[in-house]
This record gives structure tokens, sequence and C-alpha cells, in this order.
């Protein structure tokens, strides 16, 4: 029985809970009762408002220091902004927009997810890349004339299958600068690419299959490995350039320039064995 209750004390009154009641049950009880959100309802509604907070990116503005972490920006419209030190690992920037924008000391990778930014079948039309970190960026089939990297870590980035070129008449100019960068196992692929320009670059095993670089200008990279079936080269400026797998019976190098040294490069992959010539007095 309960014991009698006293109205003089309303604590007499209290009734105990089971044991193990309160332990197991409390807490969801009072979010039923009184709707309080759970840590993890809360986290997630501040995330969906800050990716709402980031989907207003107007065109033409300045951001600085911004963080756009994981953003859902497929299709937005970010003409002619201007990024500086930016935070964009694990943006979704598929089919953005981002005609005429510039980006310097952007971040679209992130070391401890490794979640990069995606920036395919974007319009990149005459976007800069200045000292930005692009490893393994997916940029493939973006429409990119006159998109240029400088000082950028494009380690694995996916360039291939891109369209870097503006219809003039009956013919077609090709715009693309890449100086400075590392480019090491980055994919190039399927691109036509007459008088671009790739110099200065580190280009480890870069793959370059069925890649049009006719008169492209490619000065004073590290080109080792590369994989170039079906490359075209003809006229291209390869002056102080390393490479060690370029076939002159595979792939027509004429009017490729280079220096004398280079030719070296091209003797041993054909299993010649230039030798220096003995001096003279020794005759």
């Amino acid at each position: 029985m309960l014991p009698e209750s006293d109205d003089s004390d309303v604590s007499a009154t209290v009734i105990p809970f089971p044991q193990g009641i309160i332990s197991r049950h409390s807490t969801k009880m009072w979010h039923i009762l009184f709707k309080v959100p759970s840590l993890q309802e809360l986290q997630e509604t501040q995330e969906i408002q800050e990716i709402q907070e980031m989907q207003e990116i107007e065109s033409g503005s300045t951001y600085h220091q911004e963080t756009f972490a994981g953003a859902q920006l497929q299709r937005a419209d970010l003409r002619d902004c201007t990024f500086t030190h930016c935070d964009f690992a694990g943006c979704n920037l598929r089919s953005a927009d981002l005609t005429g924008s510039r980006f310097s000391h952007c971040q679209f990778n992130d070391t401890e997810s490794g979640q990069p930014a995606d920036m395919s079948q974007a319009d990149l039309r005459d976007v800069q890349f200045n000292h930005c970190n692009l490893t393994v960026v997916e940029f493939s089939r973006c429409r990119g004339y006159g998109l240029q990297f400088d000082h950028c870590q494009m380690q694995g980035a996916d360039l291939s299958r891109s369209d870097f070129r503006l219809p003039v008449g009956d013919s077609d100019l090709v715009s693309l600068q890449i100086t400075h960068c590392n480019l090491a196992y980055a994919n190039l692929a399927n691109n036509y690419l007459p008088t671009s320009e790739i110099s200065h670059c580190r280009m480890t095993e870069v793959c370059m299959d069925y890649c049009d670089l006719t008169d492209a200008t490619l000065l004073h990279n590290n080109m080792p490995n590369l994989s170039a079936v079906g490359v075209t080269l003809r006229g291209a400026d390869l002056r102080g350039s390393n490479f060690n797998n370029i076939h002159p019976a595979q792939i027509d190098l004429s009017g490729v320039r280079l220096y004398p040294t280079q030719l070296l490069y091209l003797a041993e992959t054909i299993g010649l064995a230039v030798e220096s010539e003995p001096d003279k007095d020794s005759f």
C-alpha cells in the first residue's frame, strides 16, 4: 500500500520509479514529452543551414578565408568570383559555372578525410588557380578555354576528355596553361591541346594517351614514365624537358624542338649506345 498522504507535505506522495527505468527510458521520454532535439538532429540542422548559406554565393563577389567544405554547389552560378585562402574540400561543383573566377591559396582536398572537390563538367573558361591544392580533384569533361594553373599541387588530378577550344569561324583556338605545378600521376588523356602550354612541371607517370599536343609548349618538364599511347607531338617545344619513353618509332616527332643533349634520351629509347668521343691525343 501507498503511504498515507499528508497535505502539508507534498513530497510524501512521490512514487519511486522501479529500478532501471530511468536509466533506460528517461532520456527518450524527455525527448518525446518536450520535443528536445537530439545532438545528432542539432548537428544535421546546423549543417543544412550552413550549406544553404554557402549556396547563396553571388557571382562577382569576393570571399576570403571562407569554408565551403562539403557544400552542394552543383550547377551554381559562381562567375567572376574571387576566392582567397578558402576551403573547398569535398565540395560538389559539378556543372557549376565558374567562368572568369580566381582562386588563390585555396584548398580543394582535405588531407585528413581525403575528400577532394568535384569540378567535373564545370564551366572553367578563363579561370585561374594560383598556389592551390588540387590533389586528385576531378575536372573531367570540363569546358576550359583560357584555363590557367600556376604553382598548384595537382597530383592525380583528372583533366581527361575536356574541351579547351574556342570555335572561331571554321577553326578552333585552344588555350590551356599549366606552369610550375606538380602533375605527377595526373590524367590528361583524350584532349585536343595544340598550342597549349605545360611548362616547368613535375609530370611523373602522367597519362597523355590520345592527347594532341601539336605545336604545344612543353618546356623544362620532368616527364619520366609517361603513358603516351597515340599522343601527337608534331612541332612541340620540348627544350629542357627530360623523358625516358618517348619512342621516335612510335610517335611522330617531326618539327619537335630539342637541345642537343636531349637527343641522348631518344637514342636510349631505340637502344642506341651513345658514347663520348675519345680525346684526340689518344690517337
